[in-house]
């Protein structure tokens, strides 16, 4: 489908230079497939919810410390 778009030029340009695209239509489907990526997990993470199994940030990040200064020993 083709479609005229006013872009921010500054815009446009960080996200060509983000995503190493080679054409500006390029980096416009990959700015898209990724949004459509995001609200899908978005979706799938709130309908799976919360638990309290889960483990907090801090709970993991102080796993895997003691996983990095087991393994350097």
């Amino acid at each position: 489908m083709k479609t005229t778009l006013d872009i921010p030029e500054g815009l446009f340009e960080e996200a060509i230079r983000h995503s190493k695209a080679r054409t500006k239509r390029a980096a416009v489907i990959l700015a898209m497939e990724e949004f459509v990526r995001r609200a899908e997990m978005k979706s799938l993470a709130d309908s799976l919810g919360d638990s309290e199994t889960f483990m907090s940030p801090q709970e993991l990040m102080e796993l895997r410390w003691k996983g990095i200064s087991h393994d350097s020993r």
